[in-house]
């Protein structure tokens, strides 16, 4: 079995997991149309992912694994190295850095509001990070973006 079909299975069985162990739905439930919108540009974003190397789709899966609803998450590279058993930061890093290039993944660089310093990479699959995820506001602060323009 390859490895990209044993991440697809077991990232499958740990969204399932973390669904059941999930908070009720009633707090945060979205309408229909978002969910559908959600899954859409899902479904977009995995065919363009599909097209590049194996390892890079495997860190594709690794991310959409830890998602949230939105699309926003926030691994570390050795959480995303331990999912994709990929042994290399570069590796992983170069299949990030791919992804952004074909815009299916936005990153930020989150600062951690402990101390100030530079903490993990905020990414969004499938769009632009607007704001900060609530579980992520409570420990990190989203840095001002610089607007990319012609110089």
């Amino acid at each position: 079995m390859s490895g990209t079909r044993r991440l697809a299975e077991r990232s499958t069985d740990e969204m399932k997991r973390n669904r059941s162990n999930s908070k009720p739905q009633k707090k945060k439930q979205k309408s229909l149309d978002s969910v559908s919108d959600w899954a859409n540009t899902l479904r977009q974003c995995e065919a363009i992912a599909m097209k590049v190397s194996g390892k890079a789709c495997s860190v594709f899966l690794a991310l959409e694994s830890q998602a949230d609803a939105d699309g926003y998450c926030w691994p570390l590279i050795s959480t995303l190295q331990k999912f994709t058993e990929i042994k290399t930061r570069r590796a992983i890093s170069r299949a990030l850095r791919e992804f952004e290039k074909r815009g299916i993944v936005d990153r930020v660089r989150l600062i951690s509001k402990k101390d100030g310093y530079r903490s993990p990479n905020l990414y969004r699959i499938g769009g632009q990070i607007e704001n900060l995820p609530s579980e992520a506001a409570a420990r990190f602060i989203l840095p001002a973006r610089e607007k990319q323009g012609v110089t």
